[in-house]
């Protein structure tokens, strides 16, 4: 299995915290610890889905695991800080934002999808260059003809 489950991240969130067990956690970082892995998931989704991966290729990803646990600890921790305003710092934890890596930026490139060590291709289709008319009867996106009447009107809300 490429990704965790609530429990995987209980524990990490214990450890981070540095409690004995997962039981010394008050009860409201069960729900905190669920939202924030949920979240964790499918923002990684959503960055391979971009891409023109599929969900079941996603799902193979050799570092799922990695990713969902420190984006999941990092929602949980500042979701958990958030009842600190005055006395929280949260730049420890922006080692544990990987969001940049999943996306990419001028600076970071994108984390690419691996599946048992190989390179894997995106087999979906969003995302992709694509060929196609630039025009037809129902865009305006052809030529520039300076005496269309729809020049300086609102054609579309």
């Amino acid at each position: 299995m490429s990704f965790i489950d609530d429990a995987t991240l209980t524990s990490y969130v214990k450890d981070q915290l540095k409690r004995s067990s997962s039981a010394l956690l008050a009860s409201d970082w069960a729900s905190k610890i669920t939202q924030a892995n949920t979240r964790a998931y499918y923002d990684i989704l959503a960055a391979f889905l971009i891409r023109g991966y599929t969900k079941a290729q996603v799902d193979t990803w050799d570092r799922g695991a990695e990713f969902q646990t420190d984006l999941g600890a990092f929602y949980a921790l500042t979701n958990g800080a958030v009842v600190f305003p005055d006395g929280f710092d949260d730049k420890p934890l922006q080692v544990l934002d990987r969001r940049k890596e999943l996306w990419g930026d001028k600076d970071t490139p994108k984390t690419p999808l691996m599946a048992s060590g190989a390179y894997v291709d995106p087999a979906g289709t969003r995302g992709q260059p694509n060929w196609g008319p630039m025009y037809d009867q129902d865009q305006a996106f052809g030529n520039f003809d300076p005496q269309d009447s729809r020049l300086g009107k609102i054609t579309r809300l």
